[in-house]
């Protein structure tokens, strides 16, 4: 079974799809806890949008223990490891470019971005 696709909005306490029609009314509560639990579940039916197995994601941040800044620090390192691959990469095309000969130095700075991104396994002596 799918579930309904695209945002969805929060009017008072009802949840609506995008079309406007309610997908949960719920009125146990007193109207201003009823209007903040319509805002809780379209926030996280929102932010959930376009995550293909939510709740693997969920499983992951409570395996996390919601520890978020992993996940903000993998991104930084990521990005840093990306600017550094490509800095290497430039240098090694513009010398490339420039001259028939390409300085070491250039291959091993490449291929030490290159190792940063993808480590290959080390092979155990026999």
């Amino acid at each position: 079974m799918s579930h309904t696709k695209g945002e969805l909005t929060a009017k008072g306490d009802l949840v609506c799809d995008s079309s406007g029609n309610s997908l949960w009314d719920y009125h146990e509560k007193s109207p201003e806890e009823n209007e903040a639990n319509a805002r809780r579940l379209v926030a996280c039916w929102n932010a959930m949008d376009g995550i293909e197995d939510p709740e693997m994601w969920v499983a992951q941040m409570v395996y996390m223990d919601g520890d978020h800044s992993l996940l903000v620090n993998d991104v930084h390192d990521l990005y840093k490891e990306r600017d550094e691959l490509a800095m290497a990469a430039t240098k090694l095309f513009d010398a490339v470019r420039d001259n028939a000969s390409v300085p070491l130095d250039l291959v091993l700075e490449l291929k030490d971005a290159l190792d940063k991104v993808n480590p290959q396994p080390t092979k155990e002596p026999k």
